[in-house]
């Protein structure tokens, strides 16, 4: 068997003494061969491809450009047949004589070309011109630069294998060079172990950094929460309680003008003035209305700041653990657990929804909430399934709400009742006694092209009222 690796950051042949095809998933490829037997195979001349010879006249050319790596199959006249990877649209004029590459490696050629390895020994590569660099080749005259170049050929022409380790990366070379982690001697021998050198070396450091970033991208935007919920509850702890503001408001209706932004009253409590800021559309008594209310969510929202930074170090404190376990894996197949819990599952979309969306835990159900506009956006129309419940106060602008949906399991009255609550207050009519709030399954909700951030066309819907209310 040989198996191919064509992907677009790793490209290499496998020779494995067995072989299962899998169940799923797996598309037959040039069918014309099937069963046919190889006859031959042609290397081309200096370059990185080769071409099997079947009885049936087909040709099966394997083009290992990097990046860029192909198969393609050529008819009894040498014409393409078929392409594995139709996306290189270039490979369709390939023809199977111009796959070889003229060389000419004499000296007066090579002097000719400035004595430039890429001109006329480009086969060599890298880490050919990092061996000769060890041989003193950089100040070595053209006549001795040739005579390296020679040595060097001579030395390839008898090759053993090495996979080695050079700048972090593991490689397949034909020099003893960098961290030597195994010798071969036989060519198909050397590419099964690179092979799964790769896999447990480069693929594992990338699989490894992919997480890793995951993580402490978590613990940073965990850390600065923590850091703001504190400033917050500092904040709602230390000042002036709105309850007391709001009564000095009350006993100086009379000194307030309407449609004031900002009266300066006497503070019976400290006695002295204080500067209190008023929403100018609204009356004095409306404005201590919302401090009142205030006054009472505060103990809430305290409690609400210091239950959410218990979960939040809780959270940390796991992803530290997780942290320090990812650096000390050394196989990929055991980051399987670590991908699916950072990179692969939905899990993942909720943590960080948690990052950018207000999120709420009521009675074991997530509620998320949008902070602006385009924060709607990004809740409705990338991160809610179609199975959330949405929801938004009606005739008004305010933020969407979402209720993630358990599979199996229908969502609560009283939880929809909270999270109609929530929207009701992130909305322009938080003050009202009673707010209109319609929700319905976010397959009814969709954006018209065009429409403006966080505006949405919702074609099927239910009507709450509730009292607007933070947690």
């Amino acid at each position: 068997y040989l198996l191919a690796m064509l992907g677009s950051d790793f490209s290499c042949l496998y020779l494995p003494k067995d072989f299962h095809k899998a169940r799923n998933n797996a598309i037959p490829y040039f069918q014309e061969v099937k069963g046919a037997k190889v006859t031959d195979l042609v290397q081309a001349k200096h370059e990185r491809a080769f071409y099997l010879v079947f009885d049936n006249g087909f040709k099966l050319l394997f083009k290992l450009f990097g990046n860029r790596a192909n198969l393609i199959l050529f008819d009894i006249n040498d014409q393409i047949r078929s392409l594995f990877k139709r996306s290189l649209a270039q490979d369709k004029q390939i023809s199977l004589q111009s796959i070889d590459r003229g060389a000419s490696h004499s000296l007066e050629d090579f002097i000719s070309a400035g004595m430039d390895l890429h001109k006329t020994f480009f086969t060599l590569g890298k880490i050919a011109s990092k061996y000769l660099r060890g041989q003193n080749y950089e100040n070595s005259d053209p006549k001795e630069k040739y005579k390296l170049l020679q040595n060097t050929l001579s030395y390839l022409a008898k090759p053993e294998y090495f996979i080695t380790r050079v700048e972090d990366k593991v490689i397949l070379s034909l020099f003893n060079i960098g961290e030597i982690i195994s010798i071969h001697q036989s060519a198909a021998e050397a590419l099964n172990h690179f092979y799964q050198a790769h896999y447990r070396f480069n693929h594992l450091e990338k699989l490894k950094q992919e997480v890793l970033l995951k993580i402490n991208n978590r613990i940073r935007s965990s850390r600065i929460f923590i850091l703001k919920s504190s400033e917050r509850i500092k904040e709602l702890e230390a000042g002036i309680p709105v309850e007391e503001i709001a009564n000095i408001i009350m006993a100086n209706l009379h000194a307030i003008p309407a449609g004031s932004e900002k009266v300066t009253l006497f503070d019976f409590y400290r006695s002295q003035d204080i500067d209190i800021p008023l929403k100018k559309d609204l009356s004095p008594q409306k404005n201590a209305g919302i401090l009142y209310r205030k006054s009472k969510n505060r103990p809430l929202e305290i409690t609400r700041l210091k239950k959410n930074l218990a979960d939040i170090e809780s959270r940390i404190k796991t992803l530290m653990n997780d942290l320090s376990a990812v650096e000390k894996l050394d196989h990929y197949k055991e980051l399987d657990l670590y991908f699916d819990k950072y990179i692969r599952k939905p899990e993942t979309a909720i943590a960080e929804a948690e990052d950018l969306f207000k999120t709420y835990d009521y009675q074991g159900y997530k509620i998320f909430v949008g902070k602006n506009a385009g924060n709607n956006d990004e809740l409705t129309q990338k991160f809610a399934h179609k199975e959330d419940l949405w929801l938004h106060a009606k005739d008004v602008s305010g933020s969407h709400v979402v209720i993630r949906h358990q599979a199996g399991k229908k969502i609560p009255g009283n939880v929809i009742e909270k999270a109609a609550q929530l929207a009701a207050w992130y909305s322009k009519r938080k003050n009202d006694s009673l707010c209109p709030v319609i929700y319905t399954l976010k397959k009814y909700v969709r954006k018209q092209k065009g429409a403006a951030k966080g505006a949405v066309k919702v074609d099927r819907e239910n009507v709450l009222m509730v009292v607007p209310a933070d947690f």
